[in-house]
């Protein structure tokens, strides 16, 4: 029988928390609107 050291020599493990969930249609928890975010100059011109 092999151990847990042999089994998982190399793993990750994250623990995540869920802030917001919502979809394209389902919105109950989406933000109002997106955050005045400043933009990079190249990015503006069109």
């Amino acid at each position: 029988m092999k151990g847990r050291f042999e089994v998982f020599q190399d793993y990750r493990l994250r623990v995540a928390e869920v802030i917001r969930d919502y979809g394209m249609f389902d919105r109950k928890q989406a933000p109002l609107q997106l955050p005045n975010v400043p933009r990079p100059v190249s990015l503006l011109k069109t």
